[in-house]
């Protein structure tokens, strides 16, 4: 899909583990241990091979997960990232793929915000405290208040929606809010939501939308069944 589309991103995505009460670590739990070696190997391998190569993202919402201990931490490797690829020639934008609450709850987050050459937004209206069903107006709305909090971090950096969707039912994860609609129909709902703002809205602040999330196969999110089939005869606008 994205690479038919001439899009070539490289999700440098780590999990680490959740620190639940009384759960003991060993070191190879560390992020030192786990994540750095994962960040040199995908810039050692974009060096060899940029052709393909559109951005990076150094992790999937790294912040919210608290990954790397803290912003400036962080921070630190996409600085040192951008210095490896700026001495082999490379201009390659790198960002992370982030919620605005894991930007909003961070703390300090200045030298983050420096260091990213885009925003990679995770945008998720069906977690919102006042969620209804996916093409009501409080999912437009919640969009909106996250995509001008983006704004006033970009200063005219670019942004781009690289996650985002509605699940057709709360098996793997539960709503905040007890009115939330969780069917195929709200989950159609709110593609035809952000479809029809094409021209009015996206197209006007040139940001771009995928209906995406971290994996392929979670259930009940995505636009196609498990099984391959198609949850509704949707259709992808090419332009407007």
């Amino acid at each position: 899909g994205a690479e038919r589309a001439g899009i070539f991103i490289i999700p440098l995505a780590w999990t680490l583990p959740i620190h639940v009460i009384n759960q003991n670590f060993t070191a190879n739990d560390t992020f030192l241990i786990k994540s750095v070696p994962r960040i040199l190997a995908v810039t050692e391998a974009v060096m060899r091979n940029p052709g393909p190569v559109l951005a990076v993202a150094v992790g999937d919402e790294p912040l919210f997960d608290d990954d790397a201990g803290s912003p400036d931490a962080l921070a630190y490797y996409i600085n040192n990232m951008r210095s490896n690829f700026t001495a082999a020639g490379l201009d390659i934008p790198i960002s992370i793929s982030e919620l605005a609450f894991g930007w909003q709850s961070s703390g300090n987050i200045t030298a983050i915000s420096d260091s990213v050459d885009f925003f990679m937004i995770n945008e998720f209206p069906y977690f919102a405290q006042n969620a209804q069903a996916g093409g009501s107006d409080s999912s437009w709305q919640n969009l909106l208040t996250d995509i001008e909090y983006f704004e006033t971090l970009a200063n005219g950096r670019p942004l781009l929606i690289t996650q985002t969707g509605w699940p057709s039912n709360e098996d793997e994860f539960a709503p905040n809010s007890p009115a939330v609609v969780a069917s195929v129909a709200s989950e159609e709902a709110y593609w035809n939501l952000l479809d029809g703002h094409c021209e009015d809205y996206f197209k006007a602040k040139n940001i771009g939308w995928m209906w995406r999330a971290y994996s392929d196969v979670i259930e009940g999110w995505g636009v196609i069944e498990l099984n391959g089939t198609d949850k509704w005869p949707w259709s992808a606008r090419l332009r407007c």
